[in-house]
């Protein structure tokens, strides 16, 4: 959505969105659009661009924007607007290590692979290291 000019942005944000009407405008990681500090100039014409857009386009155009739930706090903070504009809100919660050692076991039997036990432990180890905040293990560490 944003362009490397400030009046390219408006623009660049408009085609985007014309070419999503009748369907689904994804935007991933959305808060990147007001920077760190909320300061980002071509973020802010780009979101304030969409805004007027999704108003204008109501019933032409569904915009869902994700990103980590502490971040898109942060840009629901920075715009007062975004909250009337998207108020649905859907939260997905982590997978839990043993869903994760799940979803490897069956990725490898895809690939007709398996994991040794020693490794099915190690891995659950560091998975569980992982979800409770800890250092994630350098390579080559057991």
């Amino acid at each position: 959505l944003v362009a490397g000019y400030s009046c390219q942005t408006a623009l660049k944000t408009k085609a985007v969105v014309e070419s999503a009407l009748g369907g689904v405008l994804f935007v991933d990681e959305a808060y990147a659009l007001v920077g760190e500090e909320g300061k980002d100039s071509f973020g802010r014409e780009a979101l304030d661009t969409l805004l007027k857009m999704v108003e204008d386009f109501r019933t032409d155009l569904v915009v869902v924007l994700a990103g980590y739930s502490r971040e898109m706090e942060k840009l629901f903070e920075a715009n007062p607007g975004l909250r009337s504009r998207f108020p649905t809100v859907l939260e997905f919660d982590d997978y839990s290590p043993e869903e994760l050692l799940e979803i490897a076991g069956q990725m490898l039997l895809q690939d007709v692979m398996m994991l040794s036990q020693a490794a099915e432990e190690k891995l659950r180890s560091v998975l569980r290291s992982l979800a409770t905040g800890g250092a994630k293990p350098k390579p080559g560490e057991p």
